[in-house]
């Protein structure tokens, strides 16, 4: 698969190691040379430094039809949705981008862009943290499907605390897919250990979700009817 991505940034430069990793081919287009050429040192990515708003250079330099997916993950929602429309109007098959705004998401959802609320997610998390609570947080409620994305912060005293993620009895439906921990994000997590202040993010079957709680603090195993 051939995956054009528009933003360097930690995010994307982690997104396209991942890719790269996979065998996809992997394409970053960036503004900022000094996180090109980062990008460029710590991947096996094709990286082109210039200015993405610019039409001609677009035009010129970049091939939207070639690419599977195109991923729009710049640093402001405006950059973003512009890179979204012109890469509609120039023939890119799908199109993957990041915004802040619901309503402007809304509106290219209607496009047929696909949107990822990321700013909703992160300030669900850093709400439970600047609040100092230690329990479960919706982040994403997916509609449609029987499934939610939510967070939960492990504190001291925790029953999960020291074990691997690979280690917990997690039930049918429920599934740990990355881990913050010093305002990093991990997706290779099952050799991970578990400490205090760490933050699980996980898929979890909606009619679970509120059982997980006693689960990673109290070591209260999920009835097996649940799991069903």
């Amino acid at each position: 698969m051939k995956v054009l991505i528009f933003g360097a940034n930690r995010i994307t430069s982690e997104l396209a190691k991942k890719l790269s990793q996979k065998g996809h081919e992997v394409v970053v287009v960036g503004k900022d040379k000094t996180m090109c050429d980062k990008i460029l040192t710590e991947t096996d990515v094709e990286v082109i430094v210039g200015d993405y708003t610019d039409l001609e250079f677009l035009e010129q330099s970049i091939d939207m039809k070639t690419s599977d997916v195109v991923v729009v993950a710049t640093e402001t929602d405006e950059t973003n949705v512009l890179l979204s429309v012109l890469s509609k109007c120039l023939g890119a098959k799908r199109i993957l981008t990041m915004l802040s705004d619901s309503k402007v998401a809304k509106a290219l959802r209607s496009m047929n862009i696909e949107v990822l609320e990321f700013s909703n997610t992160l300030a669900s998390l850093l709400e439970s943290l600047v609040e100092g609570r230690k329990d479960m947080v919706d982040i994403v409620e997916s509609t449609g499907t029987e499934y939610k994305l939510i967070s939960y912060v492990v504190s001291e005293g925790d029953k999960c605390v020291g074990k691997k993620v690979s280690e917990l009895k997690l039930p049918k439906g429920v599934k740990v897919i990355a881990i913050f921990e010093k305002d990093e994000l991990k997706t290779d997590i099952n050799g991970a250990v578990i400490k205090p202040g760490m933050v699980l993010i996980m898929l979890a079957r909606k009619d679970i979700a509120k059982h997980l709680k006693d689960l990673l603090k109290n070591g209260v195993e999920i009835e097996e009817e649940l799991q069903e």
